[in-house]
Formats: structure tokens, sequence, C-alpha cells
């Protein structure tokens, strides 16, 4: 599979970068130790990804994606 980005075979690549940034920018305000949960919301309603406090489960940011 090609990054529609950049065409090359690594397609991860500007997610990783865009989340390294952003957690390089709140350096300091964040818990250091986080966890990514990602869930799909029924068939094709949507999904949710929460950057989550890995000792507490607290979330600390949240974004959905509506489906098709």
């Amino acid at each position: 599979m090609l990054c529609v980005l950049c065409r090359t075979p690594h397609p991860l690549r500007h997610l990783a970068a865009a989340l390294n940034g952003w957690l390089v920018f709140r350096e300091g305000t964040l818990p250091r130790s986080l966890a990514i949960d990602g869930k799909a919301i029924g068939k094709l309603k949507g999904e949710i990804i929460t950057l989550c406090h890995h000792a507490s489960g607290a979330p600390v940011a949240a974004c959905q994606k509506s489906g098709q």
C-alpha cells in the first residue's frame, strides 16, 4: 500500500510525524505515559480515536471520523 501524499510504501509516516509534532509541542503539559485507543462504532457509522493517560485511562485528546 502506498502513501497517498508521497507515494512511498510507508503510509503511516505522515501520521507518525503529525502525532510526534503534536506531542513535542505539548511537552510538559501532557502525562509522560500515554496510550492510543481506537474504536469502530457500528458498521460504517464512524470511528473514534482517543489519546489517554496510561495509568488512569482519562482521555487527553480525541477525534472522530464519520462513516460513509
